[in-house]
């Protein structure tokens, strides 16, 4: 029990210090090792979003409170010892995070396939931050350049990891093209302007690589698909499924079949991993434009479907609909080019229960 007193005699500068040194080193491990396997198990056994946010939440908050007591003990231990001893309490947590800072600052540590290099096209090569050995390799190879997507405002990691890259590329005589994006749904206009231009006349080889060679590489594959070059149908272990998760944040995932998928409208980040950087060729709305709230989500998915080359399409249902207007909408949805997700704001709203069956029903005759 932390009493009253530990919290008037404390030497708070030096406790923020231990705390977010602290903090931050059991994080890393907290995230690189029980998380991870934690994740794992519930992704292999289809658990929803909802449990992984929940867990990962209970994680967040234990991690808090361990690490404040921790931080609370260390710093009254630092401040009533007269032994030399009394430094590593201080010294420990700095090292530590020390030690955190530089897993993260070696992407290789964070991920085993950082070494390997995936073909997009006969141009276009995917994978993770290339330190100055696989740099001189990819010259070795000859590769063109490099295309790095690497954003300085994702902080501390990029901006420095962008600075090594920079030099390392110099180093070994190999052209660095910056095309920076935010690993969430952002505005990379320009960046992806750079790249249609890049795969719209590629004048060589080029390896294309984010932090660990995951979501922001496949959005690049994405802008490769609607372009004239023949793309890889399948890039080892690159984009996340839907078959891999059994609900987003506002609802259930329903497979109606093989290739079809009704969910709810996904957040930023569900869009950018599952569907941004996923394999889904089309996107169907059932959103009523006629509601006043749905107006703004539907500018902003119009948006995000625009700047990355996603087929939307627009099938209005409301509360109102009857069994033959659902059905029609149902017809056209199947009709559309696959896989194909299909989303309501929920999937919990009775009338997308009402539709799923319909969809269902259309579908299974298909």
């Amino acid at each position: 029990m932390i009493s009253r007193s530990s919290f008037t005699s404390l030497n708070w500068p030096l406790f923020v210090l231990v705390w977010l040194c602290s903090g931050f080193a059991t994080g890393t491990y907290l995230l690189l090792v029980p998380l991870r396997a934690i994740l794992t198990f519930l992704r292999e056994n289809n658990y929803s979003n909802l449990v992984e946010t929940a867990v990962v939440g209970a994680c967040i908050v234990l991690l808090v409170l361990v690490t404040f007591g921790a931080s609370v003990y260390l710093v009254k231990l630092f401040s009533r010892s007269a032994s030399p001893i009394r430094y590593v309490a201080v010294l420990l947590p700095v090292a530590l995070a020390g030690y955190s800072l530089y897993l993260f600052l070696n992407p290789a540590n964070i991920d085993s396939r950082s070494g390997t290099t995936d073909e997009v096209t006969k141009s276009f090569f995917i994978g993770a931050y290339p330190e100055q050995e696989k740099l001189a390799q990819l010259k070795a190879e000859g590769y063109t350049a490099v295309i790095s997507l690497l954003h300085p405002l994702v902080v501390p990691f990029e901006p420095v990891l962008l600075e090594k890259e920079r030099k390392a590329a110099a180093a070994v005589g190999l052209e660095l093209i910056e095309a920076p994006m935010l690993p969430w749904v952002g505005n990379n206009e320009a960046s992806i302007k750079k790249l249609k231009a890049l795969t719209a006349n590629p004048a060589g080889k080029y390896y294309v690589h984010c932090y660990l060679g995951k979501d922001r590489v496949n959005v690049v594959k994405k802008i490769l698909s609607g372009s004239s070059l023949s793309v890889e149908s399948e890039t080892p272990g690159s984009a996340r499924k839907l078959t891999e998760v059994k609900a987003f944040e506002r609802g259930p995932i329903i497979q109606i079949s093989p290739d079809i998928f009704f969910t709810p409208l996904p957040t930023d980040d569900e869009y950018f991993g599952y569907l941004v950087a996923g394999d889904i060729k089309t996107i169907v709305s059932l959103l009523d434009a006629q509601v006043p709230d749905n107006k703004p989500l539907m500018q902003k998915e119009a948006s995000v479907a625009a700047q990355y080359q996603l087929s939307l399409r627009n099938l209005p249902i409301q509360e109102s609909s009857t069994q033959a207007e659902l059905l029609q909408v149902a017809k056209e949805v199947v009709k559309l080019p696959k896989p194909l997700v299909v989303h309501h704001f929920s999937t919990n709203y009775e009338l997308s229960k009402r539709f799923e069956q319909v969809l269902r029903k259309v579908a299974q005759k298909q």
